[in-house]
């Protein structure tokens, strides 16, 4: 059996090129291209991303700015008074199902069954749902 040896061309101290050595460039959550770095890791070459695109986005801290009033609605699209409430202490106070309901004066099930109601109505809702009952939370 005859086998050929493809040779690679690169940095003989990196060894065989990668993906994570060719591409260097990274999408960042506005869309801007962003460079990123290689670091050696137990002998792999891992990408070092920078802190501006791993970090999460926060929302702005002044409640009266129109950035925050307009991401506010675009998120409570659809949802009445006391759902956008339990929608808002769910998302941006980190309240859990349980937490809402001893803060309503409710039954968990019956908040439960609102955030069912409130998926049906609101996609961002929809997806918090899905992905909250993925994860094992014991909610």
């Amino acid at each position: 059996m005859n086998r050929r040896r493809i040779d690679w061309t690169g940095n003989p101290e990196e060894g065989p090129q990668s993906e994570t050595t060719y591409y260097r460039y990274v999408r960042a959550l506005d869309g801007q291209l962003v460079p990123i770095d290689t670091v050696k890791q137990n002998g792999k070459v891992i990408p070092l991303f920078p802190r501006e695109v791993v970090d999460p986005y926060y929302l702005p801290g002044d409640a009266e700015s129109p950035d925050y009033r307009e991401l506010v609605e675009e998120v409570c699209q659809r949802l009445n008074q006391l759902e956008r409430r339990r929608w808002l202490l769910a998302i941006r106070d980190w309240r859990s199902i349980t937490q809402i309901a001893e803060i309503e004066g409710r039954s968990r099930q019956a908040i439960i069954d609102c955030f069912r109601r409130m998926a049906r109505k609101n996609p961002y809702v929809g997806i918090w749902r899905q992905n909250k009952n993925q994860k094992n939370q014991y909610e």
